[in-house]
């Protein structure tokens, strides 16, 4: 649908006014869903890698659980200590204890907090800063040299383990794959933290 087609649609949404001043904030927000549309249009331009994968955006910009970073974090040998201060994780490893297994409540793969509980998991500053700390130290890697937020931090999380679940990826096309996010307008545009 080319832009005069779209406005003419979203103009016939509108009912009818003689009111100039409503008239231009009609006009105004048809010009800003236009402006929204294209946006979005050039983003999904920008990872088609993610039609190879079988994702979409909704995909990369989903908010994980608290429980899912912090999985994704210990995996890779960072520890967030104020995590196991607060009491249902301390009560979880301690029936992990109990049964006198080696297993770690960081590593269980099916376990998932209440959400009151899994939110106080995401507001642990520590978790927060330790992740945008792993994507600052990623996205560096991948010639990207600015400050992240923790929404950026979050697509860069999403990204990593969709590329991980991938069968025979080679190292060279995730990395293509992270450069190709790291200059996404949609990476650049999210500079606000969402949670």
């Amino acid at each position: 649908m080319s832009d005069h087609e779209t406005l003419t649609h979203l103009q016939s949404s509108w009912p009818g006014t003689e009111d100039y001043l409503q008239r231009v904030g009609q006009v105004t927000n048809d010009l800003m869903v236009l402006r929204e549309l294209r946006e979005r249009e050039s983003y999904e331009a920008s990872l088609t890698w993610l039609d190879r994968l079988g994702y979409d955006l909704s995909d990369v910009t989903a908010v994980p659980t608290g429980m899912q970073v912090l999985r994704f974090l210990y995996g890779r040998r960072i520890v967030v200590k104020a995590a196991m201060q607060l009491p249902v994780l301390q009560e979880l490893q301690q029936e992990l204890d109990a049964e006198e297994t080696d297993r770690d409540v960081r590593e269980d793969q099916t376990l998932e907090l209440p959400s009151a509980e899994d939110a106080q998991l995401w507001a642990v500053p520590e978790l927060q800063r330790k992740l945008i700390a792993w994507a600052l130290e990623t996205a560096q890697r991948h010639g990207f040299e600015k400050q992240l937020t923790v929404a950026q931090a979050v697509m860069l999380l999403n990204v990593v383990s969709m590329l991980e679940a991938e069968p025979g990826m080679s190292p060279e096309w995730a990395a293509e794959s992270l450069r190709s996010v790291l200059s996404s307008g949609l990476f650049e545009k999210d500079e606000n933290p969402q949670r």
